[in-house]
């Protein structure tokens, strides 16, 4: 892995690199190609030959790009808390309106999470008594891929709908999985009858 302000974002190498080929990048791009020859440079030095012209040895120049603009450090925190866990990281899309035909009963969200996850949803509908659940759904999803969470309204809660035209639920998903901490995420949208 390559770090450095002008390192090529992205870029994967290919090429034949060992300890040798660090120094090779040295010598090129700071002493003009000259080469530390164990022969000649008055150091003891154990290398039976200077191996930074071996032809199979790639050249580590090609993960740089000394003419861009130096790309800003990401600074970490030098002394994290032990055992402090990743963050779970999750999307949610749900639509704003759903329309709900006759016979539907169930609506769908797309859950995505960084990790495998358990989402689980719950829904109230305003202007009904605090406790009545109007929906439910759970879905296991796989890390780094979006999953269809499907939420199934209550008979209560379809009777409301239809009785009144529309309403408005408030969804509340949570989300677990092995990194934590648990995820706690709000959606709102208007279900018409």
């Amino acid at each position: 892995m390559v770090i450095s302000p002008y390192a090529k974002q992205g870029y994967i190498d290919h090429q034949t690199l060992s300890h040798d080929a660090y120094l090779k990048f040295i010598e090129d791009v700071f002493m003009g190609g000259q080469r530390l020859d164990p022969r000649t440079d008055a150091r003891p030095d154990p290398r039976p030959n200077v191996r930074e012209n071996d032809p199979q040895l790639g050249d580590l120049r090609s993960d740089f790009k000394f003419r861009q603009k130096p790309v800003r450090p990401v600074l970490l925190n030098p002394t994290p808390a032990p055992g402090s866990p990743a963050a779970l990281v999750v999307d949610v899309k749900a639509p704003r309106t759903v329309s709900l035909a006759v016979g539907r009963k169930k609506l769908g969200l797309k859950v995505t999470c960084n990790d495998d996850c358990q989402a689980t949803a719950t829904g109230s509908l305003n202007g009904v008594a605090n406790g009545t659940q109007a929906a439910q759904g759970a879905s296991t999803v796989p890390a780094g891929r979006q999953r269809k969470l499907v939420v199934h309204l209550t008979q209560g809660a379809l009777k409301t709908i239809r009785g009144h035209g529309s309403a408005r639920l408030k969804l509340t998903l949570v989300v677990h999985s092995r990194i934590g901490p648990v995820r706690t995420i709000h959606r709102g949208l208007r279900i018409s009858g």
